[in-house]
């Protein structure tokens, strides 16, 4: 039994170091999931303090911040992925508009 609150209890501390790690430099007003991990980290943090926690409940805990992570991995990945695809547009833009002034120069058409 004690084995298994100390195996327990370190999965509990992965989950929040985990997420932790996940927050940091990520800012909640543009990916509503960062806060959503943090609250799942900080009452999973609150419970393993307490002397009298439940398994089931510490369980629960650990389960709702890997969950929440999980969201937040994908919703930052579609991120990314759209920030990739809205630079490559940019910079298409961009390459567009040099050729197109350099044809004005060429040409003398300004």
């Amino acid at each position: 039994m004690e084995t298994a609150n100390k195996l327990l209890m370190k999965e509990a501390h992965d989950a929040i170091f985990a997420a932790e790690k996940d927050v940091v430099g990520q800012d909640a007003s543009s990916v509503p999931e960062v806060a959503d991990v943090e609250e799942k980290a900080t009452n999973l943090k609150s419970l393993i303090v307490q002397p009298d926690w439940k398994k089931d409940d510490l369980n629960a805990l650990i389960e709702a911040v890997k969950q929440a992570r999980a969201s937040l991995q994908q919703k930052l990945q579609q991120k990314d992925e759209q920030d990739q695809k809205l630079k490559a547009a940019k910079d298409k833009a961009d390459e567009e508009r040099r050729k197109q002034e350099e044809q004005k120069a060429k040409f003398g058409d300004t």
